[in-house]
C-alpha cells in the first residue's frame, strides 16, 4: 500500500530522523550510503613531468569538499585561514569528513607512448593527521639522483610537532595505541 510517504518521512515516523547520506538501490530497496563525486582543487609543486617523483596536494580551505560545512565556514570567517582553535589533531580529524577518496591518475608512457593508468582508493582511516611523506630521493655515489622505492609510502611527524598517535590493530579487532 503506497500512503504517500516517504523513505524520510519513514525514517521520522520511526525516530530514526531524516538522512541526506543515504540512498535507496534499486535492485533491492534497501537503503545504502549515497554516493556523492566531487572534484578536488589539487596543488603541484612543479610540472606534472614524472622524471622522478610528484607530489601532489589539497588544500583544506573554504572550498574544500573533504571539510564539513561548519569547518568551511569557519575558515571563511577566519578569512581563509585555518582557525587555530581548530589546530590539533583531533580538532582536524573532526573537521574532515568523507568515506572516500578516489585518485584517479592516466599519462603516456615516454618508453612507448602506450596509455598508462591508475587509481588508489583512500578510505577515512588511511588518513594520517600531522604527518608528511619521507623524502624519498637520494644521490648515488656517482652524483646522479635517484629515488628510494623502499620509503616510498613512509611518513614523518610534521615540522612542530602534534600529529596524532598511531593505532595498530589487534587480532581481536580492538584498536590500541602504538608505543
Amino acid at each position: 500500500e503506497n500512503s504517500g510517504m516517504t523513505i524520510d518521512t519513514i525514517r521520522s515516523s520511526v525516530g530514526m530522523g531524516p538522512s541526506l547520506n543515504q540512498a535507496i538501490d534499486e535492485d533491492s530497496s534497501n537503503l545504502v550510503p549515497r554516493r556523492i563525486f566531487a572534484k578536488m582543487k589539487i596543488e603541484t609543486g612543479q610540472l606534472p613531468f614524472f622524471k622522478r617523483v610528484w607530489v601532489a596536494r589539497h588544500v583544506l580551505d573554504e572550498t574544500s569538499p573533504l571539510l564539513t560545512h561548519k569547518t568551511r565556514h569557519q575558515v571563511k570567517k577566519n578569512r581563509g585561514f585555518w582557525p587555530e582553535k581548530l589546530n590539533s589533531y583531533e580538532a582536524v580529524r573532526k573537521s574532515i569528513r568523507f568515506q572516500q577518496i578516489i585518485v584517479s591518475l592516466s599519462g603516456t608512457s615516454n618508453v612507448n607512448a602506450a596509455n598508462v593508468y591508475a587509481q588508489k582508493v583512500y578510505d577515512f582511516v588511511d588518513i594520517n593527521v600531522g604527518y608528511q611523506f619521507a623524502n624519498v630521493l637520494f644521490r648515488n655515489d656517482d652524483g646522479s639522483l635517484n629515488v628510494d622505492m623502499e620509503v616510498i609510502n613512509d611518513i614523518l611527524e610534521q615540522n612542530g610537532g602534534g600529529a596524532e598517535p598511531f593505532l595498530d590493530r589487534t587480532e581481536s579487532g580492538v584498536a590500541s595505541e602504538r608505543v
